[in-house]
């Protein structure tokens, strides 16, 4: 088991690094470096440190995931869930899409406007259990 130390880099270039693997291989990297997974919790829970997850690090924000089996770091109550499959929707959903503000009054999306356009690639949804917790929403269109 590796240790994490206080002193070992950015966070972040880890945490970037486990976009290539699966949601039960993330887990089990951050769950098996000793430290690692306190030293998170205590950024973005104790020291509420803005955390923006995209792709898998949005996953990973979550209680759990349709794509594994082991429990998130349950940092947003919710749970990543499978698009269903759609005669009317295209499985991943890609393309640009508007995006609506949620909950304004978060440092990470301050300067996001209502009709701001972005690119998704995506197969999972989050599925918050309250929409207080919900920053941005689009819709999946064709």
């Amino acid at each position: 088991m590796e240790t994490y130390k206080k002193n070992d880099g950015v966070l972040a270039n880890y945490i970037a690094e486990l976009n290539d693997i699966s949601f039960d291989e993330a887990m089990n990297s951050i769950n098996n470096i000793e430290g690692l997974r306190e030293a998170l919790n205590l950024k973005a829970l104790h020291h509420k440190i803005p955390i923006l997850g995209v792709c898998l690090g949005m996953q990973l924000l979550t209680h759990k995931s349709e794509e594994g089996t082991l429990d998130g770091l349950k940092w947003i109550p919710g749970e990543t869930k499978k698009f269903p499959k759609s005669s009317k929707f295209k499985i991943p959903h890609m393309g640009w899409n508007e995006v609506s503000l949620r909950n304004s009054k978060s440092k990470l999306i301050e300067n996001i406007k209502h009709d701001d356009r972005y690119y998704f690639v995506h197969s999972y949804y989050v599925k918050v259990h309250n929409e207080n917790h919900s920053l941005l929403k689009t819709k999946h269109i064709r």
